[in-house]
């Protein structure tokens, strides 16, 4: 029967058999829980960010939704306003005064606060008869809305949309003027508030807190 002196190196074939089964058992154990840690310490990061990119973009969504609000109301705010309408209608019948230059400074005025790229008043067959910018053409999309606003008898929004007018896309809140808006009476034409997406949009999208 063979012996090992006390000074003899130890090799495997003098290890035992169940030595040898419990090292490799625990090597693949070990093995096994650093690939479970690894997974898991992955999916809990991916998650994570998950959690922070849906958090980031419902806040994005929130932002644009208040945006698209306070447009709608600044548009009601014209569509309700009696005085307005005068101004409006005095303007259609092109019938020149103190009123006109007073219509202006409203229009100048709602251009310059809320950074309108154009600010158009339209009659109810799509005519521009006045625009702030210069450019007296409607783009389809316009004339598509402007069509529903008329018919539902309140503002609405177009979709964003590209023409000649203006170089970069851009969308447009469009309040239908009534000389009684509670009234059933035919519309007195609409204005158009035009806003440029790299006004609003782009920046809102491309500003995040990480």
């Amino acid at each position: 029967m063979p012996t090992t002196s006390p000074n003899q190196p130890l090799t495997m074939t003098a290890v035992p058999h169940w030595m040898k089964v419990t090292i490799v058992v625990l090597f693949f154990g070990l093995l096994a829980g650093g690939v479970w840690f690894y997974h898991t310490q992955k999916q809990a990061a991916r998650q994570q960010a998950v959690s922070e990119l849906s958090a980031i973009a419902q806040g994005k969504l929130t932002q644009i939704v208040n945006w698209r609000k306070e447009r709608l109301a600044d548009a009601a705010v014209l569509s309700e306003s009696r005085f307005f309408a005068h101004g409006v209608a005095q303007w259609l019948d092109d019938s020149h005064g103190e009123s006109d230059e007073a219509l202006l400074v409203h229009l100048r005025s709602l251009q310059s606060h809320y950074q309108y790229a154009d600010v158009l008043l339209v009659d109810p067959q799509g005519k521009v008869r006045l625009s702030l910018s210069g450019h007296h053409e409607m783009h389809a999309e316009q004339g598509a809305s402007l069509a529903l606003a008329l018919r539902d008898r309140k503002p609405v929004f177009t979709d964003l949309h590209l023409d000649g007018a203006l170089s970069a896309p851009h969308i447009g809140v469009i309040a239908p003027i009534f000389t009684d808006a509670a009234s059933t009476q035919p519309p007195l034409g609409a204005i158009i508030m035009v806003s440029e997406a790299r006004q609003f949009l782009y920046p809102l999208i491309q500003s995040w807190p990480i």
